[in-house]
Parts: C-alpha cells; sequence; structure tokens
C-alpha cells in the first residue's frame, strides 16, 4: 500500500519565442500535487507520541520515594529520540522548511527535557536536608500559600492537627517544688526500701529542703533529652514543610506540562492542510 494519494496534477500550457525564429515554441508544465496518507503516519508515528509525552506526565505523579522518577524521564526522552531519528529518516532532507510532525515530535521532545530538569528540582526539595537552613520567606509565601491554595491542596494532618494541651503546673509562691521521700513506719514494708533516718527526707530546688547534687544531674539530663526531643521535631517539620513543597511543585508541573501538551498537539496538528477530511478519510 502506497503512504500517498495523489490530489491533483494541474497542466499549464505556455509558448516562447527565441531570436532565431519566428515561430513559437509551446510546452506544457504539470504541477502533481501528493498528500501523505494519515493512517501510516498516525498509527507509527503520531499515537505513539502521544502515548509517550502521556507517560512524561505520569513523572509528577510518581512518588519521590520510589526513587524512580528520573528513570522515568530519561526512559521517555530516549524513546522520543528513537522516534525523532525515525521521522528524520523518513523526511526528505531539507532545510527550507520544517515538517509538522518533525515539529511536533520537537515540542514534545522539549516537554519531557523540562520535566526532567524539573524533576531534579522536586528531588531536591522533598530529600532537602533539615541541617541546611529553613525554607526561604518567598518559596514559603509562593509555594505553600498561593500554589497550594490555587490548586487547592493542604498539607498533610493539617485538618485531623490535634490541639495542644499545656499541662498545668502547680506552683507555690511562683516556684516549681520537687519532692523526693518517704515515711518510715517501722515495718517492713517491700514497696518502699529500708529507713536508715527517720522522718521524711525530702530535697527541693526552692530552698526547702536538702539539696542533693545527683537531683541536679538528673534534671539536666532530662532538660538535655527534652533538646533533642524539641530539635527532632523541628527538624521533621522541617522536612514536612520541603515535601510539601515539592508535592506542590509536581502538582503544579503536572497541570502546566498537560495543558501546554494538550494545546501543542492540537495547534500542529491542526494547522496541518485538510486534516480532518484526511482522518475521515483514511480512517475509515
Amino acid at each position: 500500500e502506497q503512504h500517498s494519494d495523489l490530489s491533483s496534477v494541474p497542466g499549464k500550457r505556455n509558448e516562447l519565442y527565441y531570436e532565431c525564429c519566428k515561430e513559437p515554441y509551446p510546452d506544457v508544465t504539470f504541477t502533481v500535487t501528493m498528500r501523505r496518507r494519515t493512517l501510516y503516519y498516525g498509527l507509527n508515528l503520531l499515537i505513539p507520541c502521544v502515548l509517550i509525552s502521556g507517560l512524561a506526565l505520569l513523572v509528577f505523579l510518581l512518588p519521590a520515594d520510589s526513587g524512580e522518577k528520573i528513570s522515568l524521564g530519561i526512559t521517555v526522552l530516549l524513546s522520543l529520540t528513537v522516534f525523532m531519528l525515525l521521522v528524520a529518516e523518513i523526511m526528505p532532507a531539507t532545510s527550507d522548511s520544517v515538517p509538522l510532525i518533525a515539529q511536533y515530535f520537537a515540542s514534545t521532545m522539549m516537554i519531557v527535557g523540562l520535566s526532567v530538569v524539573v524533576t531534579v528540582l522536586v528531588l531536591q526539595f522533598h530529600h532537602h536536608d533539615p541541617r541546611g537552613g529553613k525554607m526561604p520567606k518567598w518559596i514559603r509565601v509562593i509555594l505553600l500559600n498561593w500554589c497550594a491554595w490555587f490548586l487547592r491542596m493542604k498539607k498533610p494532618g493539617e485538618e485531623n492537627k490535634p490541639a495542644v494541651r499545656q499541662a498545668q503546673s502547680t506552683t507555690t509562691n511562683g516556684n516549681m517544688n520537687l519532692y523526693f521521700g518517704y515515711h518510715s513506719t517501722g515495718t517492713d514494708n517491700p514497696a518502699f526500701p529500708p529507713s536508715t533516718d527517720s522522718g521524711l527526707v525530702t530535697c527541693g530546688i526552692d530552698g526547702e529542703g536538702e539539696q542533693i547534687p545527683e537531683i541536679s544531674l538528673i534534671l539536666e539530663e532530662v532538660q538535655y533529652i527534652a533538646r533533642r526531643f524539641r530539635d527532632q521535631d523541628e527538624g521533621e517539620e522541617i522536612c514536612s514543610e520541603w515535601k510539601f513543597a515539592a508535592a506542590v511543585v509536581d502538582r503544579l508541573c503536572l497541570v502546566a506540562f498537560s495543558l501546554f501538551s494538550i494545546i501543542c498537539t492540537f495547534t500542529i496538528l491542526m494547522s496541518a492542510p485538510n486534516f480532518i477530511e484526511a482522518v475521515s478519510k483514511d480512517f475509515t
């Protein structure tokens, strides 16, 4: 089966007069107009290219923790490169004009290449080191506020965040009291250690009772543990902000690249002469 149809063969008769002769010399010029069939190029080039560009959009839906975002983007880019080489072999070599199918493949490769670049930025956001610093204010305003509101995205756990309950501490004259002690009852009670001193043994941090050095060391260790937990919670909060920013960039690029891909597809295909008529004729 041929890959083109003969559209028209108009002829034009010309008469030329030369200086040597008085008689006219007629000639006929025929212009052959051929149209490539849509079925062959649609099934072998256009439909695979549309499917591959759709796979490129799946890069923004793939979770960053999977570690396959860059691999998928590079694989799609290599596939489009193979199809681009096939188009270059089929099309006639010329520098005067670029065929529409070559324009379509070039725009699709540009979209896929930009998606790989954006994926690198997304991975950098997702795996950001919390010790590298907090998120800049302009990134927080643009991504976490404006873009998240536009895309109807909410931070995970923001709605179901439990209310912070503050423990009320019992104070006496503005100072906190801490008591450790036991009473000597004169009986062997296994719940309490044997008493070496009758009465109540107390230690306090407000001047009441005896000051024991071990208690100060224990308080320092407790403060150190509490400080470590606060630093860990702060680091997790910073990581969650960067991960949410990466998710916002993924969603934003998914919407933008989808619209750009659809617009490029319809604009380039509809710019072909008699495209609707050719599709209805070749595919039916």
